[in-house]
């Protein structure tokens, strides 16, 4: 039996007050043929559709404000929500009421907001098959709200930079994620050596970034389990001063690394290396280790 799912957008207020004509409505139609599945959701974004999987732009299809589609059983289906909308708990608890049991939904994308806490981030541990999840700056999480994503076992791509609220027991949760290819901790201050040596479980981890962490030699240390890792962002000021030498003999280890963010420097990487302190038969041994190695600084 092919299942055939056309959603029905309405726009709703973005203030978050719902009116009885803007609340799901549902009607299931059963044939021998097909199930027919109507859903009218509030929209605070765009829904974008990929045919069988495919994520080619030239495939997708958009809705933002309003429309219908048919979706395939092996469609790949985005939402983004907008980045000026205002997100709030309610906010996606009504999204995933309105797709409960809708296995589709591959990908989420949330803007920040002030309105989300960890009751909000609880709503999402019902999208099981989700593969990219992103969203910054929600200020008002805690650590705790975070270990729902140690439930979303299928996730490849997880973006969840500037959070003050994450630390090294997130860090933990996100280390069972066996499938992460990318993880973006970017402007996560609160994670040190300890979510380094967590996070070196993640066998197939290509890309980290952990450019706010405070971290010292021995955190990198625990990166070097990362034999996959092709792209490692530590570009920030905090952790110039606790790095020596030994960090660049370690980062040597990283065999397939094809692009490293170093601290922030004045241009050349020779520079940086008179400046920070880091001797130059390190970084040589670290660039002959790594001959397509690119060093960026900022």
């Amino acid at each position: 039996m092919m299942s055939i799912l056309r959603l029905h957008f309405k726009i709703c207020s973005t203030s978050i007050t719902y009116s009885t004509d803007a609340r799901i409505t549902e009607v299931l139609v059963m044939s021998d043929t097909h199930a027919t599945r109507e859903l009218y959701i509030p929209t605070y974004g765009m829904l974008s559709i990929y045919p069988n999987g495919s994520r080619d732009e030239a495939d997708e299809q958009r809705i933002e404000t309003s429309g219908t589609a048919n979706i395939g059983p092996n469609d790949w289906v985005s939402f983004s929500f907008g980045a000026f909308a205002d997100v709030s708990d309610d906010t996606i608890k009504e999204f995933a009421h309105s797709l409960h049991g809708f296995e589709n939904i591959r990908e989420i994308r949330l803007g920040a907001s002030d309105h989300i806490t960890d009751r909000g981030l609880k709503y999402l541990a019902q999208f099981e098959k989700l593969e990219e999840f992103s969203v910054a700056s929600l200020d008002n999480t805690t650590a705790r709200g975070w270990q729902v994503f140690g439930k979303l076992r299928n996730l490849r791509k997880l973006d969840l930079q500037s959070m003050p609220s994450i630390d090294d027991s997130t860090a933990k949760i996100l280390a069972g994620l066996a499938n992460l290819v990318e993880l973006n901790l970017n402007l996560c201050p609160n994670l040190t050596d300890v979510a380094a040596h967590e996070l070196s479980r993640l066998e197939k981890l290509e890309y980290l970034g952990l450019n706010m962490a405070n971290l010292t030699d021995n955190g990198i240390k625990g990166l070097t389990q990362l034999k996959r890792l092709k792209s490692l962002d530590l570009t920030t000021l905090r952790l110039t001063s606790r790095l020596t030498n030994q960090s660049i003999e370690y980062l040597s280890e990283l065999q397939n690394l094809e692009n490293i963010s170093m601290p922030k420097c004045s241009g050349i990487l020779w520079r940086m290396i008179l400046r920070r302190g880091f001797s130059r038969s390190a970084v040589r041994k670290l660039e002959r280790t790594n001959p397509n190695l690119n060093i960026w600084t900022s």
